[in-house]
């Protein structure tokens, strides 16, 4: 018994020594006492201006600052919690890409490689290019419109093939849509006039009804003249053209015509400042002209002003014909033609330089080549919308796949006034 005791005292010394003997490993650490941060980025400016704002998923954004780095991969920007592209870099500038927030007060801030602190942030506003702010019924297509400064859409359109019963008003604020007067003909053209009147031309009847502000049934005065489209002047004067070779002057007080020879079909008119601009095919050449309002009774000589060669691929001049054309207020105009199915690869909407000289495609990563447009118009004067009626989406079967749309277009540009509108 003396020997089992002796034993167990041993073996607890044994152990007491061994434990004793052993030293505390401190667990590993991620801190390294001798690391030094690098400095701290910092935001100075934005640009544009958050008043003004960029585009949400394409716009390009220059931020200003200090402690960036001068590689765009060793810089993250964030919006709220998305990340925008560094497409830039130096030590005291960052270009980014917007990422697709849209938002009045999306937060920006900036993290650097080799700091562990992010930058301030910065309220920024994120806008949607393209929007669209009414969907159809898949029987439903929408296609002339006009606008005036209530924020309010006129527009006709297809049910089951056939043309409505009504012309319709949308507000484009409330996206509220009524009945606003009957559609007695598949009018060629819609423009608000003087008092806030919808003037509605039919070109084969040479006739354009006049609906009441508020809506009801139109009356109507004869054109005399087979036009496609027209247009408000200096002194309310309307003036027109299509099929006939000739501008139209229509006096709206006494209804009185004037003609002025011009060859050519026209598809399109519109006025800018006291110069009315004319979409034509001559043969199979498609231009836009320009001519100097001088007088109720005298128009200057015609100049070339744009090409449409240059950007659509135009055969016919009753599928492939300019559907709408608006100027802003600096002279920039925007146009869009109405292709045939096999022209996949024409642009929606472009931008024509002031003079004609140059143009570029309006967004072209927003707009879907499955669909075509049948009208185009500017939103409120000074405002930077343009409306876009746009068919739907077929399967090779012919099955709808995604109705028809209109769709808001911000362009930045503040419109040109347009005569007559509201006066």
């Amino acid at each position: 018994m003396k020997n089992v005791s002796f034993l167990i005292v041993t073996l607890g010394l044994i152990f007491i020594f061994m434990f004793a003997g052993c030293k505390n490993e401190p667990e590993p650490s991620l801190y390294n006492p001798n690391y030094v941060s690098g400095p701290q980025p910092v935001i100075t400016a934005i640009l544009p201006d958050s008043a003004v704002g960029a585009f949400a998923g394409f716009g390009e954004v220059t931020i200003d600052g200090k402690n960036f780095i001068a590689d765009p991969a060793q810089n993250w920007v964030y919006f709220d919690k998305k990340q925008g592209t560094v497409i830039s870099a130096t030590t005291t500038q960052l270009k980014v890409i917007a990422p697709a927030v849209v938002s009045d007060s999306v937060k920006i801030k900036v993290a650097v490689k080799g700091s562990d602190k992010f930058s301030n942030t910065v309220g920024y506003k994120l806008m949607a290019a393209v929007e669209s702010i009414y969907n159809f019924k898949p029987a439903e297509i929408p296609l002339r419109m006009a606008c005036d400064n209530a924020y309010n859409i006129y527009f006709t359109m297809l049910e089951n093939g056939d043309l409505a019963d009504s012309i319709y008003i949308l507000n484009y604020k409330t996206r509220i849509r009524k009945g606003f007067g009957p559609a007695l003909k598949p009018y060629d053209a819609l423009r608000i006039g003087p008092n806030n009147q919808l003037y509605a031309l039919h070109g084969t009847r040479k006739k354009i009804y006049v609906y009441p502000e508020g809506g009801g049934s139109p009356t109507y005065f004869s054109v005399k003249n087979k036009i496609f489209d027209f247009d408000f002047g200096p002194q309310q004067n309307i003036w027109g053209a299509g099929k006939v070779n000739a501008i139209v002057r229509v006096k709206l007080d006494d209804k009185s015509i004037a003609k002025f020879d011009f060859p050519g079909v026209v598809t399109a008119v519109k006025i800018f400042g006291d110069d009315i601009y004319l979409a034509t095919k001559r043969d199979t050449l498609h231009k836009i002209y320009k001519r100097h309002i001088v007088s109720a009774d005298s128009l200057a000589p015609e100049e070339e002003y744009f090409d449409l060669a240059q950007v659509f691929d135009m055969k016919t001049i009753v599928d492939d014909q300019v559907v709408g054309m608006a100027f802003s207020q600096d002279g920039y105009l925007y146009l869009s033609c109405k292709d045939d199915a096999e022209a996949q690869n024409s642009p929606a909407v472009i931008m024509v330089s002031p003079g004609g000289s140059s143009y570029e495609t309006l967004y072209p990563v927003l707009f879907s080549n499955e669909r075509k447009n049948n009208s185009l118009v500017w939103g409120t004067d000074s405002g930077t919308n343009l409306f876009v009626s746009r068919t739907p989406i077929y399967d090779s079967s012919a099955k709808i796949t995604a109705p028809a749309v209109i769709l808001r277009v911000n362009t930045l540009r503040i419109g040109a006034a347009q005569y007559g509108r509201g006066d």
